[in-house]
């Protein structure tokens, strides 16, 4: 009973049930005033003709009284001598022969409810009178008829064109439907690969559906992106946070010597940083969906800014860092954004060069490029595809520092790179350093 219930005042709250009312209600406010002009029109229409036929008629016998006729198309016809006394009659029943001529003026009677209009002429060449009566309504009878017809015949008609209406809106809305039943299914389900079949026709409905499917296949993207990130950060934490719990317990248990506990200390401290720098980057990418502003920013003031600050940081490494940087470099994007790329590109140099860096920005026609080189032992070919991805190290061998990184430092460079439509590239081969390029 409930359910019976819930369908009817979901039918009753449906908008093809709103659209079929909104028509049908327009439907017959339409016929009926159309029907309503006909008759209009047409009663006006008879009342000109029967005048202008009452007219002509007594003129013709007014010219002509020899070929008297009693009825001439709807006309009665009377005669009247100079002293008002009637020769011939013909009036409806119940018509006064005593009124008084009109003068050639066309009058109006009524006997019961019904109208006359008559119409008197002296007839030429005599001292007598021609009288022409004629019914107000006469011709209706067809009218009516005719209206009598499209009254009965309406009710059908407008069954049929709401019932088809009706039917033409259902099918209509079918991928409306269809939207509403795959949401619910993604909803109860949490299955992202849901689609909406699409028809052929490319109406506007169909292409309600093909953006519902663009924007489920985006939510499934991003939701396959987090659950791997998820995923990947449950599997990277597990390390260090499994090295953390064994080490404190050894050293709470086993340890017998400060120096013992400092050296379990420096392991876990190690590792404590090494999750915090993950946490780091993780939260910078999840930035990165957020609204960025963009500007014009002159990149060639930065990196000579950051050319003292990292000359300082590497002196203890003994790298020789080289800048050539040409001035007025001028860039389109958020200048934040270029900064951690720049900073992320240029530790991770410094991770993995030997002796020397080169920094370079130059501006070549109508594009602008930056490379950072290192001479570094280099990536090897077959790995050089995948350094974009999260999480993702070629070997802990290559990192000449006690940190060896997440794998999310260059992931947040490509991503910083695809939000401004520039272009990053590797070229490295073993042993022979790697050069990173970013053409802007």
């Amino acid at each position: 009973m409930q359910l019976e219930k819930n369908n009817r005042i979901k039918f009753f709250n449906s908008i093809v049930f709103k659209v079929t009312l909104w028509y049908s209600v327009f439907i017959i406010i339409l016929i009926t005033i159309m029907i309503s002009t006909v008759f209009i029109i047409s009663s006006k229409s008879i009342r000109e003709n029967n005048l202008r036929n009452l007219v002509e008629s007594v003129e013709k016998m007014s010219e002509n009284a020899i070929s008297y006729e009693y009825f001439d198309d709807g006309v009665l016809f009377s005669i009247y001598d100079e002293n008002g006394n009637l020769v011939e009659k013909n009036f409806p029943k119940g018509f006064d022969d005593s009124i008084p001529f009109s003068d050639e003026e066309v009058k109006e009677y009524t006997i019961s409810d019904k109208k006359y209009l008559y119409f008197d002429k002296k007839i030429v060449d005599s001292q007598q009178w021609v009288r022409g009566i004629i019914q107000l309504d006469h011709g209706n009878e067809e009218i009516s008829e005719l209206i009598n017809t499209v009254l009965i015949v309406s009710p059908l008609v407008i069954f049929i064109m709401i019932f088809g209406g009706y039917i033409i809106l259902k099918r209509a809305f079918l991928p409306v439907r269809k939207i509403s039943k795959t949401a619910v299914d993604i909803q109860c389900g949490g299955d992202f690969s849901k689609r909406i079949p699409i028809g052929e026709k490319q109406d506007e409905l169909n292409a309600l559906a093909g953006t519902f499917n663009d924007m489920i296949s985006s939510i499934e993207e991003t939701f396959e992106r987090e659950k791997q990130l998820n995923n990947d950060v449950s599997h990277e934490l597990r390390t260090p946070i499994s090295v953390i719990l064994s080490e404190s317990e050894y050293s709470m248990k086993y340890s017998s010597s400060l120096d013992e506990s400092k050296e379990s200390c420096k392991i876990i401290n190690n590792q404590a940083k090494k999750m915090k720098e993950m946490i780091s980057q993780i939260m910078d990418i999840a930035r990165l969906n957020r609204n960025i502003e963009f500007k014009e920013i002159n990149i060639s003031n930065i990196l000579k800014e950051k050319s003292l600050d990292y000359k300082n940081l590497v002196v203890d490494r003994k790298i020789d860092i080289d800048f050539d940087i040409e001035d007025n470099c001028i860039i389109y994007g958020n200048q934040l954004l270029f900064e951690r790329l720049f900073d992320n590109l240029f530790s991770n140099a410094i991770k993995f060069s030997k002796n020397r860096i080169s920094v370079i920005l130059k501006k070549n026609e109508d594009k602008i490029f930056m490379k950072i080189i290192d001479d570094g032992i280099g990536i090897p070919v077959e790995m050089q595809s995948k350094i974009w991805d999260r999480f993702y190290q070629v070997d802990a061998s290559r990192n000449n520092t006690e940190s060896n990184g997440c794998g999310l430092g260059l992931s947040l460079v490509k991503k910083i790179t695809q939000i401004h439509n520039w272009d990053i590239s590797v070229e490295s081969a073993e042993n022979n350093g790697t050069s990173f390029t970013v053409k802007f």
